[in-house]
């Protein structure tokens, strides 16, 4: 069984482990969603809930998330949360994001274009 491990290393020593079966097949593409909450850190993986895991310790004493395993990340976003602010300027980036690599296409077409001229 493939699984997702909740814990915390307090004090330079690893507490109880708590872990849910991965709701995903292996080698698929997932957006996981970690959000700060007043009890602890609700976690979701594509839009499905999974857990929400209790703070064990003040979470302003959090200083790292750690990924590990047979992964690979595409993209790691950290938002501070401000409602519809905070949309907002997530499809802002996006769409500043799309702009900049159609101008990118768009320049790189006219120069292949100006090297066929020659």
């Amino acid at each position: 069984m493939f699984a997702i491990v909740f814990n915390s290393l307090i004090r330079d020593k690893w507490d109880h482990e708590e872990r849910r079966r991965l709701p995903f097949e292996i080698q698929s593409l997932v957006l996981i969603d970690v959000k700060f909450d007043y009890t602890g850190f609700l976690v979701t993986i594509n839009d499905e809930w999974l857990k929400m895991y209790e703070y064990r310790y003040p979470v302003t004493s959090a200083n790292f998330l750690t990924i590990k395993g047979d992964c690979s990340m595409r993209s790691v976003s950290i938002f501070e949360e401000k409602g519809e602010e905070t949309i907002k300027a997530a499809e802002y980036q996006q769409q500043e994001t799309e702009e900049t690599e159609k101008e990118e296409r768009e320049e790189k077409d006219e120069r292949a274009d100006e090297s066929e001229n020659k």
